[in-house]
């Protein structure tokens, strides 16, 4: 079956300065495992990570600044996308949320089709993070 024009890809361009090229090489480790990314390391300016990554049609941008900072545009919205300043460890737990919610998921629905009983007694215990029992 052919691909759906209409599908919308996730296409991550990773790149940074030279400060910033340790975490730029962590998160492109951990983001190639959930999309198709392209880290690359001959980019050391946002500008022109941003003409480079709208020629290659990616959907979003990782540009490492530095050791604590990054930048992070999507260039998905029809009005000309979003470029935010963010933190590493911003980054991180938006990862560790996600880990989380998915991990969960994926642990409710294994003892749902495992034991109705085991999941109803499960979900008892399980918050999410508001305090409210799922």
């Amino acid at each position: 079956m052919g691909e759906n024009e209409n599908e919308v890809r996730v296409r991550v361009l990773i790149a940074c300065d030279d400060k910033g090229k340790n975490n730029a090489e962590k998160f492109y480790v951990i983001y190639n495992k959930l999309f198709e990314v392209e880290y690359n390391e001959e980019i050391s300016d946002f500008d022109i990570a941003m003409e480079y990554a709208k020629t290659g049609k990616m959907s979003h941008i990782l540009y490492f600044i530095d050791e604590v900072n990054l930048r992070l545009s999507s260039l998905l919205d029809d009005m000309g996308g979003y470029t935010v300043d963010v933190t590493i460890d911003d980054l991180e737990n938006v990862l560790s949320q996600n880990d989380y919610d998915n991990l969960l998921k994926s642990t409710l629905k294994y003892y749902k089709i495992k034991s109705w009983w085991f999941c109803l007694c499960f979900n008892y215990y399980i918050r999410d993070p508001w305090g409210r029992t799922i």
